[in-house]
């Protein structure tokens, strides 16, 4: 092959390919309510062969390198799935109560739904009833799909030891333990406005100097945005004195005690709102 012949045909499959890759183009996509890590697998497939995709993760965005019209799509694609999160906000009542109270009133613990405009009778009853103590109230602000917990502990302080092992004097530090109630929850908002809720509620408290005893459930449930369900019915036992004297004389007869089974129950309300949560 002549020389010049030659150097044509170089020409030509240089010019071809330049022309080719100038079509390729840079974008930068900022992922501003999303995890980058959970777009890069979507936007990944939108890409041609000749596509490049990498992450920076720490300012949060995708680098991408393919042709406009692929890029349009992405670019299409990241603005549908980049949208604020739902947001859920999740208060919970931990209550110990009868179970003359829990019949009475028809409560049914894991089963209960008791509608928002119900719920507030429901709160006056539990406020004003000698059957019952409110152990704590806590209010959460979390983002669908994302677990969040709540926690109202109380810490106390185990106190330092010296004691002798094998001929030997062994210091034990001071450390600190806690205990109360606590709560694990993952909700998700459907596009139904029904909210998935994954439950874990903890209830805890100190026995002795090294023990605390720990009762929890596992559940699931779907609840209607407002709604509050009933979770729980962790067993404790009280026991109640009463004392009675025979009419008209004056007599006392002896204390008579009388068990009376109690629940220890959460009542816990969602509620899909706007705000969203601190960044502190």
């Amino acid at each position: 092959m002549k020389p010049l012949t030659l150097f044509v045909i170089l020409l030509f499959c240089a010019g071809w390919a330049f022309s080719d890759t100038e079509d390729l183009k840079v974008q930068v996509f900022e992922i501003e309510n999303r995890n980058v890590g959970t777009m890069y697998p979507v936007v990944e497939h939108l890409k041609s062969s000749e596509g490049k995709i990498s992450m920076d993760q720490g300012a949060n965005r995708l680098i991408v390198i393919d042709y406009p019209q692929n890029i349009s799509k992405m670019a299409e694609v990241i603005g549908l799935l980049d949208i604020p999160a739902k947001q859920v906000e999740i208060r919970v009542v931990i209550v110990e109560l009868t179970d003359a109270f829990l019949g009475r009133h028809g409560i049914i613990p894991g089963k209960s739904v008791i509608a928002p405009d119900k719920f507030d009778a429901m709160i006056y009853l539990i406020s004003n009833s000698k059957e019952t103590q409110v152990r704590s109230s806590m209010t959460v602000l979390a983002t669908s799909g994302e677990p969040a917990r709540i926690q109202l502990s109380r810490e106390e302080e185990v106190k330092g030891v010296v004691a002798s092992r094998n001929g030997r004097t062994v210091v034990v530090q001071p450390s600190a333990r806690s205990a109360g109630d606590f709560l694990e929850v993952l909700p998700i908002v459907n596009a139904d406005g029904t909210i998935d809720m994954s439950l874990r509620p903890v209830m805890s408290e100190f026995q002795d100097s090294r023990t605390v005893y720990e009762r929890s459930v596992v559940t699931k449930a779907r609840i209607m945005d407002g709604d509050t369900i009933v979770i729980g019915d962790m067993y404790t036992q009280g026991s109640e004195a009463s004392q009675e004297s025979l009419p008209h004389a004056g007599i006392a007869l002896p204390e008579r005690y009388q068990k009376d089974g109690k629940r220890v129950v959460m009542f816990l309300t969602a509620r899909i709102t706007d705000r969203s949560p601190s960044k502190n």
